[in-house]
């Protein structure tokens, strides 16, 4: 499969001008992503003939806003541009490859020796059994029979390279989404060491239910078993509460965000998300139920009874004392981490440009070749 770049193009309805992006693609290009469209179909090899009657697939998002998403849109014609096309499919909502897209119309190619343009970008899912390097190889020698077919258009160095679709779409991001990350991990340390040592705190003041449980002959996993489903409890609705924040507060931060941001994928929940949300919980409740156990059980049973909680002492043990240096130790290296990445971004922003930009003015056009000759 490939496709060009993203080109503008208008969408006229009667008096109406509604400024589109448009990509090109072949015919199985929708087959190669196994997103099939939601309503009608894809192109068809009779699409990709020049000057074959125009086809287009719209987005699930246009099919909404600019046709109230009508099912009898098959069939329509539009006009995007200076042509007509007949709409003969509406794209699966969960498509995602490229938010920015809204409509998908045929690449017509028409083979050109003297053609030196490098416009069209290739995807292609490995058979089953066919590595990285057999596909390689394979690439290696059709780029080989192209150039023994048209050596005037390929210089000696040229050469192809397989890369993983998805690294191809955040490999240029990724250390900035590891940086994050970490950030984000030591943020969760930092609230677990908090809530870790709250526990503790409550643990202690519990001592004497605990032994008195002991006492009744509750074993140290019955013990446990209570602390895991207190602290399960805790952890779900903490969890719960933050998916749900992030949920609606990620499209709010990323319209604030001054860079523009990839558009891979609408950042939205799926289950690997819930999935990774759902370890985290198990995660943090084991931690704080083993921890406040392990430390009940350095207590003997004689001692536990006999103190009250109003006569235990306000001095913290040793747990919590290293709570508390673990938690100063990585909240420095945050605060560090974070400067260091501010002064980063405010010198991106203030670099210059080399030129007085003030007063200056930039815009797109989406004029055909044919409509800037008039």
């Amino acid at each position: 499969m490939c496709s060009s770049d993203l080109s503008h193009v208008n969408l006229l309805r009667g008096n109406q001008v509604v400024p589109l992006e448009a990509l090109r693609a072949t015919s199985d290009f929708f087959r190669v992503f196994e997103m099939e469209p939601r309503i009608g179909r894809g192109f068809s090899q009779a699409d990709m003939v020049p000057n074959a009657p125009g086809v287009a697939v719209l987005s699930d998002a246009i099919w909404r806003q600019q046709f109230d998403a009508d099912p009898g849109v098959l069939g329509r014609s539009i006009t995007l541009g200076n042509k007509p096309y007949t709409v003969i499919g509406v794209a699966n909502p969960a498509f995602r490859l490229d938010s920015r897209v809204d409509v998908w119309v045929p690449l017509q190619i028409v083979e050109a020796p003297t053609d030196q343009a490098n416009d069209y970008n290739f995807i292609a899912r490995l058979k089953p059994g066919v590595t990285r390097g057999q596909a390689q190889d394979d690439l290696k020698r059709g780029l080989l029979q192209l150039k023994n077919t048209y050596p005037a258009l390929w210089d000696r160095s040229e050469s192809v390279q397989v890369m993983d679709f998805h690294d191809s779409l955040v490999g240029a991001v990724r250390p900035a989404l590891e940086m994050l990350m970490g950030a984000v991990a030591l943020v969760l340390i930092i609230v677990a060491a908090n809530i870790l040592s709250l526990l503790l705190t409550r643990s202690i003041a519990r001592r004497r239910e605990m032994g008195l449980r002991a006492a009744l002959g509750a074993t140290a996993w019955r013990l446990l078993r209570q602390l895991l489903v207190e602290n399960a409890v805790l952890c779900i609705l903490g969890g719960i509460f933050g998916v749900v924040l992030a949920e609606f507060a990620t499209p709010m931060l990323m319209r604030l965000s001054p860079l523009p941001l990839p558009q891979f994928t609408s950042l939205h929940f799926g289950a690997s998300a819930w999935l990774f949300a759902a370890g985290l919980m198990l995660g943090c409740a084991l931690l704080f139920s083993l921890v406040p156990a392990l430390e009940s059980r350095s207590v003997q049973l004689n001692e536990s009874l006999r103190v009250n909680a109003t006569q235990i002492a306000a001095g913290r043990n040793l747990a919590q004392k290293s709570l508390v240096v673990g938690e100063v130790a990585v909240s420095l290296v945050l605060l560090i981490a974070s400067g260091l990445l501010l002064t980063s971004f405010w010198k991106l922003m203030h670099v210059s440009p080399g030129f007085d930009a003030a007063n200056d003015l930039t815009f797109k056009t989406s004029f055909t070749d044919e409509q800037a000759a008039t």
